[in-house]
């Protein structure tokens, strides 16, 4: 895909977060599996959506973040 400069673009990307341990003490590494441009004219997923912040605390803190409500 050519890359076009000035144009703005929405992503979705698809990652792993994992809580590791270095000399600083508790860190996260992250995982990029994928991404890939978001058609506009599609509807975004809402479901299971959670807040990256939110997700890198929960990491941290060694808790699991639970599973969508159906």
């Amino acid at each position: 895909m050519p890359v076009t400069e000035g144009k703005t673009a929405l992503y979705g990307v698809f990652f792993n977060v994992l809580r590791v341990k270095d000399s600083a003490g508790p860190a996260v590494l992250l995982t990029i599996q994928s991404a890939y441009e978001l058609a506009l004219s599609r509807q975004l997923s809402m479901r299971g959506s959670i807040k990256f912040t939110r997700l890198v605390e929960l990491t941290l803190q060694g808790v699991k973040p639970r599973p969508p409500r159906s």
